[in-house]
Formats: structure tokens, C-alpha cells, sequence
């Protein structure tokens, strides 16, 4: 009946869609010149992008940085000399409107040289 039908799509509509985004694997981190680094990861099909978070604490509790992007690298500037920094790196996917995040990756840590 048409009242079946109506119903139906109501409930499809009302649904949430579940996405499963797979943990960033790879990350490396190297740094390049004065203040740089350069953080890459291995990419995933069916991502829309990264998300990389850097700080001064290894608990990502303070000094923190997020920075988006849509490749597999990432350059970070504006690091102090002498300083240790930890970096993470995680992935999303945009579906229904919502981003769904996956979970961090391993943290890396490099200490600032020149």
C-alpha cells in the first residue's frame, strides 16, 4: 500500500549512517629546516582528510596544535629550538552531512635541532 511505502523511506531517512574509518598507519616525521617539520603518513581510499595534532606534552595537554589536511604530508612550522614535540595523526570521512573521525595514530616525537 502507499501508506507502507511513506512509512518506509521515513525510517530510511531517520537511520544513521555508521562509518568505520581505519587508523592512520605510517606516520614519519622528519624535520626539514629551521622551526620545520615535515609529517607524512600512508593514505587510505575513501578518506576526505587528516587531521594532525602537535604539542609539548606527550598527553597532547598543552602547546597543542590541530592542522587539516587533505594529502598524505604535512609540514609544521613555528617549532622551537631545543623543544620536544609529539605528533599524531588521524583520519575522516564526511557521510550524511557529520564527519566521523577515526582513532589517532601512534604518537611520534621529534626533538627541534637547528
Amino acid at each position: 500500500t502507499a501508506d507502507d511505502d511513506s512509512e518506509s523511506d521515513v525510517q530510511k531517512d531517520e537511520q544513521i549512517t555508521a562509518v568505520s574509518v581505519p587508523k592512520v598507519k605510517g606516520v614519519r616525521l622528519r624535520q626539514t629546516r629551521k622551526g620545520k617539520i615535515t609529517v607524512t603518513w600512508t593514505r587510505f581510499s575513501g578518506g576526505n582528510g587528516y587531521q594532525i595534532a602537535c604539542s609539548t606534552s606527550r598527553a597532547f595537554s598543552k602547546g597543542k596544535t590541530k592542522i587539516k589536511s587533505a594529502g598524505a604530508y604535512e609540514t609544521i612550522t613555528g617549532l622551537k629550538k631545543g623543544k620536544t614535540y609529539y605528533v599524531r595523526v588521524r583520519a575522516y570521512q564526511k557521510a550524511d552531512g557529520r564527519k566521523y573521525y577515526g582513532n589517532w595514530s601512534k604518537v611520534k616525537k621529534v626533538k627541534i635541532k637547528k
